[in-house]
């Protein structure tokens, strides 16, 4: 049986505006690693923005820590790896900026807020992917897709393996949610 890779969402960053946020990142793959903050604002501090040639990777077992102020911003972002398809591995996740609360915000306050990824999943590595598109080799259908890094949801038995965990999300009727969905 092949061995299945099964890609894996990091946290959910939730934090307010005007903090700063330090976070430690431990490269453990084999090769060099880079984190982008999807949409987050670097104010006079594009170098811990995360890409490529405004950031060095982090070289195969080294550390980063970014550092950022997340300044006059609220609402839903997210990070992921901006190298070498690894994106397709997982390490992605959200972050939640909240605004203070001396400044109100303009619409009704959610009861609840939930951050969705959908990603596609195949079973082969980023690695074998990132060969395959550097050949012209088309990607085709995905084996599957994962949900907040969840799954593979099964609809191919052949590939997909039994005692896969996966996401439930419950409401109530009538709860007003702020959900943000990321492909």
């Amino acid at each position: 049986m092949r061995n299945i890779l099964i890609a894996t969402a990091g946290p959910i960053l939730n934090v307010t505006t005007n903090w700063n946020v330090v976070v430690n990142v431990k490269n453990g793959l084999d090769e060099p690693f880079l984190l982008t903050w999807n949409g987050i604002e670097h104010r006079k501090n594009s170098w811990q923005d995360g890409v490529l040639g405004a950031n060095c990777p982090i070289p195969a077992g080294w550390n980063w820590t970014y550092q950022f102020q997340v300044k006059d911003q609220i609402g839903s972002f997210f990070y992921f790896p901006s190298l070498s398809f690894q994106r397709a591995a997982g390490g992605y996740g959200g972050i939640i900026i909240n605004n203070r609360e001396v400044i109100p915000v303009p619409f009704r306050m959610p009861d609840g807020d939930i951050t969705i990824f959908i990603s596609d999943w195949y079973s082969k590595s980023h690695k074998e992917l990132r060969q395959d598109v550097e050949k012209g080799i088309n990607l085709g259908v995905p084996d599957g897709i994962l949900i907040n890094g969840l799954g593979p949801y099964r609809f191919d038995g052949p590939v997909v393996p039994d005692g896969i965990t996966y996401l439930k999300i419950n409401v109530e009727p009538g709860e007003f949610l702020q959900c943000i969905c990321y492909t």
